[in-house]
């Protein structure tokens, strides 16, 4: 009896522990407006997405260097692929 109300205590526990985990951060949590990669669409955004401030909206990317393919195009461009992205 003692070990099952042992065995019940720690499941409580350890599903209570999991229960309170924080969720990883989306893009939406970072406050970036879109939810896919502008430069790669079918790339995930991570959880810590680099981003940049464009036109005054926060957008997220994939990696550091689609960050740098986007400092390269133009602004009909960008506009173009983060109207994709959401």
């Amino acid at each position: 009896m003692n070990k099952l109300l042992a065995l019940t205590a720690l499941s409580l526990i350890t599903l209570t522990g999991c229960a309170s985990t924080n969720a990883p951060k989306t893009a939406a949590d970072m406050g970036a407006v879109n939810t896919l990669c502008p430069m790669q669409p079918d790339c995930a955004l991570p959880a810590d997405s680099p981003t940049t401030t464009w036109n005054g909206k926060k957008v997220a990317f994939c990696c550091n260097g689609c960050v740098g393919e986007w400092s390269r195009i133009d602004d009909t461009e960008r506009a173009e692929r983060l109207a994709k992205a959401k």
